[in-house]
């Protein structure tokens, strides 16, 4: 889940969880033109 939190993250979208007795519901959300391509390479270089 960590892993798929950073991705989404990385790509300037989202991740919700709704979880209930029986039933867990994930949302992701990502933006149609992904982040600046300067955001994208400070978090690649923050993370190498």
């Amino acid at each position: 889940m960590s892993i798929s939190y950073r991705i989404i993250t990385d790509h300037g979208g989202t991740l919700d969880v709704d979880s209930k007795r029986g039933c867990t519901v994930f949302r992701i959300v990502l933006p149609l033109d992904g982040p600046p391509d300067s955001a994208l390479r400070s978090r690649v270089e923050a993370s190498s």
